[in-house]
């Protein structure tokens, strides 16, 4: 796996993640744009640090891991359909980890949301943010395909 800054001309997307297969394997690679490095609340680049890495890093490597390809075997149909009901086809990621959040609450064994809640309190600790925990848990829901949750 692969971390940069990059450079966008979409200015509204904060995080970027790609995938590669070839015959050597694959990689994954997640960016934060460039223009958001400078950006006095660093919290916020965590907070996409962890979005990229443990929603759409992680499902990426799972789906190349079952069959050695990126082609989404690893996610379920009703993923892909709500995604496309909301004429978001390539968020397919958001919808599983949100789909599994409803289904499973906090005993879902992808790293989003628990393992990024810890992190990002963590995070919010380090950095003096003085963000509450449900502040946080609310806000790491606020992407497209996100939740509207409680913890």
């Amino acid at each position: 796996m692969t971390y940069k800054l990059y450079k966008n001309i979409d200015e509204s997307n904060a995080g970027l993640t790609e995938k590669d297969a070839n015959e050597n394997g694959a990689n994954i690679t997640v960016s934060i744009n460039e223009k958001y490095k400078e950006r006095s609340n660093v919290y916020s680049n965590v907070d996409t640090f962890f979005h990229e890495s443990f929603i759409h890093a992680e499902n990426n490597a799972q789906d190349y891991l079952d069959n050695k390809k990126f082609d989404y075997s690893n996610l379920g149909l009703t993923d892909k359909q709500r995604a496309e009901v909301l004429n978001r086809p390539g968020q397919y990621h958001h919808k599983k980890v949100a789909d599994d959040y409803l289904k499973y609450q906090n005993n879902s064994s992808n790293l989003w949301p628990i393992e990024a809640y810890r992190g990002l309190v963590e995070a919010n600790n380090i950095l003096h943010t003085n963000y509450t925990q449900m502040y946080i848990f609310k806000r790491m829901w606020n992407y497209v395909g996100g939740l509207n949750v409680e913890p």
